[in-house]
């Protein structure tokens, strides 16, 4: 009887890849495929059993080229892509292409609720192989809309690039957003937008359980890594920034803007282990139009009485137990060569700036941490 029992178990193991396997749906790419865009093989399959219970996994080929034309706008389902498991092969690429209006799509998916799941796949918000179409690059590639909430977006291993807003973008309040071990590239275009866009992640004004931000690499962004502003709204819980590395940034309105956090005592606030190379190259200066939005932490500037600005910014939180450390910065010499222009034109801070607010350095004391070496300065 037990050895039955055994097989059975046995038996059931291999039955559950199978059916997994089973959700699958392989789409060829624009040529194999027969000139039929991303979003037209999507919408096909709408109507079936796997779609609509969530179980639908849609499976890129390797080496192939994708082109949307029409963003995959859905309520309160689940989408999820991968890479096909092979070796020896680029990863597949999504470029946002030009449709009825002559622009790329302003996403490649907005979610009202639902969730979205990327695994080893390379997504551009313009065509690039055609040089004309970096002239209408437009604002997101993955929007939670304001439509719905309760939404998640999960980023593994994946190229998210050229956007002239942000990649990942949260109207609708989110459950998780978690990004690991992808490249966030090419983040702001003046041509369409303005400095106070290219972000990485704007959780734009909701609360949000987690923000789990780990292993990755942001290159070239205007405004913020992440934009969670303005203290009327809800909190991050839980803020994870572990292991990331950053290099060449303006940071018009700073770094990591947090707004409100976890106030219960029980939730995790980590930024460590981070590497930055000339993170913040606009430094901490006095101009106004700047200063605006450095306004969270009610810090004020004592040269202009305007808010003071720094690289890490959060709402005043007598609770937050901050966990920050082991953070390395490098500032190269044509970095410097702009730190040390003189004022008018210059920063106020002949430096990278300052790293943490007031409050959260206050905050570190009192739970006996290290406030002089959260953020290090080393040569490379």
């Amino acid at each position: 009887m037990m050895m039955k029992c055994y097989t059975f178990l046995l038996l059931l193991v291999l039955l559950v890849p199978l059916s997994s396997y089973g959700q699958d749906l392989v789409l060829q790419d624009y040529t194999t495929s027969g000139n039929q865009y991303l979003n037209t093989l999507i919408f096909q399959d709408t109507a079936t059993a796997e779609f609509k219970a969530g179980t639908r996994v849609y499976v890129l080929k390797k080496n192939g080229i994708y082109l949307l034309n029409t963003t995959l706008a859905l309520t309160n389902k689940v989408l999820k892509f991968r890479a096909e498991y092979a070796t020896g092969h680029y990863n597949p690429t999504v470029y946002l292409y030009p449709g009825t209006t002559g622009n790329p799509p302003g996403n490649f998916a907005s979610l009202a609720g639902g969730t979205i799941s990327l695994k080893n796949i390379i997504i551009s918000g313009y065509y690039e192989p055609l040089d004309s179409c970096l002239d209408r690059l437009q604002g997101a590639l993955i929007t939670l809309n304001s439509s719905g909430n309760g939404g998640s977006v999960y980023v593994d291993s994946c190229i998210l690039k050229s956007v002239n807003g942000q990649a990942i973008r949260t109207d609708g309040k989110p459950v998780t957003v978690r990004v690991t071990n992808s490249i966030i590239a090419d983040m702001g275009f003046e041509g369409t937008s303005n400095f106070g866009a290219g972000k990485g992640l704007d959780l734009r004004d909701q609360d949000v359980d987690t923000c789990d931000v780990q292993n990755n690499t942001f290159v070239n962004y205007q405004d913020r890594i992440i934009r969670h502003y303005q203290a009327t709204k809800g909190p991050i819980r839980n803020f994870i920034f572990n292991h990331n590395t950053i290099v060449n940034s303006i940071s018009y309105h700073g770094f990591l803007s947090l707004g409100r956090v976890d106030s219960s005592g029980t939730g995790i606030l980590q930024i460590k282990n981070n590497m930055l190379v000339d993170h913040f190259a606009l430094g901490a200066d006095t101009a106004a139009i700047r200063q605006a939005e450095f306004g969270d932490p009610n810090e004020m500037d004592p040269v202009n009485g305007r808010p003071r600005m720094a690289w890490v910014l959060a709402n005043p939180n007598a609770t937050a137990k901050w966990d920050i450390s082991n953070n390395y910065y490098v500032v190269t010499d044509s970095g410097q060569a702009m730190l040390n222009l003189a004022m008018p034109n210059g920063p106020y801070y002949q430096s990278a700036g300052p790293a943490l607010t007031w409050g959260i350095n206050s905050r570190l004391t009192a739970l006996g941490k290290d406030t002089v070496n959260t953020f290090k300065k080393v040569s490379v």
